[in-house]
């Protein structure tokens, strides 16, 4: 969503925050619909209990999977 706006506006550095357990797919996607030169990614530490956090964990693995196969039945 913000593809428009980075270079539109070129900042010397791009730096995505997103949670951990996100950070795989935020790369994946980043990849694949931005791709400005200049990025970095860091990680935010989820306060979750283990107990919230697996069914996270369980749908980002599960999206990473569909992106990886998405992206290899492209080529």
């Amino acid at each position: 969503l913000v593809k428009e706006l980075v270079l539109l506006k070129k900042p010397d550095l791009l730096i995505v925050i997103t949670s951990d357990f996100h950070m795989e797919r935020a790369q994946i996607l980043y990849r694949r619909y931005i791709g400005y030169p200049k990025v970095v990614f860091i990680p935010a530490v989820s306060s979750l209990s283990e107990e919230e956090l697996a069914p996270l964990i369980a749908h980002e693995s599960r999206a990473v999977k569909i992106l990886k196969e998405t992206e290899i039945n492209a080529r």
